[in-house]
């Protein structure tokens, strides 16, 4: 058995990295940023620190050793005003221009003295809102309209940090679109990689852009979702489980890249054919399968528990 004392530390690693885990989820990381106690000002909480330490050194040591032995530098410079990297734990590893930094971790503390800084707190692997990535832009474009060159980073300068810098790009005419930011980034950092989440949130900020300029400039529209971009982004495979077929026919479309009324009515138009032949499918080879297994219409009529309409037709309300 183990001493006490090292029962308790182990015990505490294992429930900071539960605690961060369950904290990071899809479910709850749009509400959890504030867990690991970082502040607006880029500095970690004492207290929140001194629970969590297991995951704060954890996390540090990991950094280092992938910095000391990864071939990717601290830094690119993507524009002569613009830098990506991966969290800079000190002054050297930050371009000597003096930067101001836009900082998307929630995890990690500043450990620099920039002319000016700003947090986007957003988990690993996660995505900014929209919301916060016109708040990085806006802040960006103050920064620039002061002179200052841009770095924008995250722990690693692939993902979280490329989201908020391709919106920036795109918003100083630098990238004309998601793809076309994603690709100046990764010509000069080769790693950088939007997943899916990342992807469509850039792809809803410039969808609620563009939105937002047709309406005359008036603002943000906070209720626009671009749904067919967003579905777009996801194989068959992907499917969310919820997807009634409303959801189906707008995925359908967009993959056929149909944008005619007309071509769209003719499409529906199939689709509900399709629907109706497979229906009629399913109730022919279930009176086949009644046939086959001796339930005739006389059996059926002694016992009215056996049905003569499967359970998902379409007139039952069902999937089928």
């Amino acid at each position: 058995m183990l001493p006490l004392p090292v029962s308790c530390v182990l015990w505490h690693v294992s429930g900071s990295g539960l605690v961060v885990a369950v904290a990071a989820s899809e479910a709850l990381a749009g509400r959890t940023t504030g867990l690991l106690g970082k502040r607006a000002d880029g500095t970690i909480d004492p207290v929140r620190f001194t629970l969590l330490w297991p995951y704060h050194v954890g996390l540090r040591a990991k950094l280092a050793l992938q910095r000391r032995f990864s071939s990717e530098p601290s830094f690119d410079q993507v524009t002569p005003d613009h830098y990506i990297g991966a969290w800079p734990s000190e002054q050297n590893l930050v371009p000597t221009v003096h930067p101001a930094v836009l900082d998307v971790t929630c995890e990690l503390p500043l450990q620099l003295a920039p002319p000016a800084y700003l947090n986007l707190a957003v988990w690993d692997t996660h995505a900014p809102t929209p919301a916060q990535i016109d708040q990085g832009v806006q802040w960006a474009m103050q920064q620039r309209a002061a002179g200052r060159p841009i770095l924008v980073h995250c722990a690693h300068g692939h993902g979280r940090s490329a989201t908020v810098l391709g919106a920036i790009l795109i918003a100083e005419g630098v990238a004309k679109g998601a793809a076309d930011a994603e690709a100046v980034m990764k010509a000069e950092r080769p790693r950088v990689r939007l997943n899916r989440r990342q992807r469509a949130a850039l792809k809803q900020w410039v969808a609620e852009r563009e939105g937002a300029k047709q309406e005359g400039g008036s603002g943000r529209k906070g209720g626009f979702q671009p749904h067919l971009d967003t579905m777009a982004e996801q194989d068959m495979e992907e499917l969310p489980p919820a997807l009634d077929s409303t959801d189906v026919l707008e995925m359908v479309l967009d993959k056929l890249k149909v944008n005619d009324l007309a071509a769209a009515a003719q499409v529906s138009r199939h689709w509900r054919a399709a629907s109706l032949a497979a229906d009629s499918a399913w109730r022919a080879a279930f009176e086949v399968g009644l046939a086959y297994s001796g339930l005739d219409q006389t059996q059926r009529a002694v016992d009215p528990s056996v049905s003569a309409t499967p359970a998902w037709s379409l007139d039952s309300g069902g999937v089928w």
